[in-house]
């Protein structure tokens, strides 16, 4: 048993974090006490806290500005499914920055900025309307395609959906339904053969 230090009352180790500077290899505050501690904490130095953060980013990417330019450079031309991501980050973020300029960017992806909009603009003003953080998502996963499919098929308006943000952390790596069948059929090829089944699945439940 242990007396917190701070709510004085008396409990089990397993209700203090240890803490090797201590005598007795434990902290003086017992875990809600120190939770509650760090949150009031916090909350006065936030503006501090959130500033040096930024600072420490801003000197570790001065510092390794190089190492990350070189990294990202043969990245971006040997990995295939990083490739395709970085195209339709900044497909997004040119939508989003109302930058309409046409560039090697769609000539790969197969479609303009503006045929991006027209398809989508109701979902994103929906979100923007609210405040609402989206992604642009992949209905067919970037992993379920083979290496070397071309970057059109992959990328395809058919293939994206736009979706909350936290919803697509939560989805991960999984199909969403539903694709075209005639989009499917032309991808079909280019998939890795252990994802095929969960695609025909899909599409014979949806009828």
């Amino acid at each position: 048993m242990k007396i917190c230090t701070k709510c004085k009352t008396a409990k089990g180790l397993d209700e203090f974090n240890k803490h090797n500077i201590t005598q007795d290899g434990f902290s003086a505050w017992c875990k809600p006490c120190a939770k509650e501690g760090k949150k009031r904490w916090y909350a006065k130095n936030k503006a501090a806290q959130k500033q040096r953060v930024i600072n420490w980013r801003a000197r570790k990417v001065e510092e390794n500005r190089d190492y990350l330019a070189k990294y990202t450079r043969e990245r971006y031309l040997n990995d295939n499914v990083f490739r395709a991501r970085r195209l339709s980050y900044n497909l997004l973020r040119r939508c989003l920055n109302g930058k309409a300029k046409e560039s090697s960017t769609f000539e790969l992806l197969g479609y303009t900025l503006q045929q991006f909009v027209e398809k989508f603009e109701d979902e994103i003003f929906v979100f923007k309307m609210y405040g609402v953080s989206f992604h642009v998502d992949h209905c067919i996963p970037l992993t379920w395609f083979i290496d070397g499919t071309p970057f059109n098929l992959v990328n395809d308006l058919d293939n994206l959906q736009v979706i909350c943000a936290d919803e697509n952390r939560e989805k991960k790596n999984v199909y969403a339904h539903p694709v075209p069948k005639a989009y499917i059929e032309k991808v079909l090829p280019h998939i890795k053969p252990e994802r095929i089944s969960k695609i025909l699945a899909a599409l014979c439940s949806a009828g």
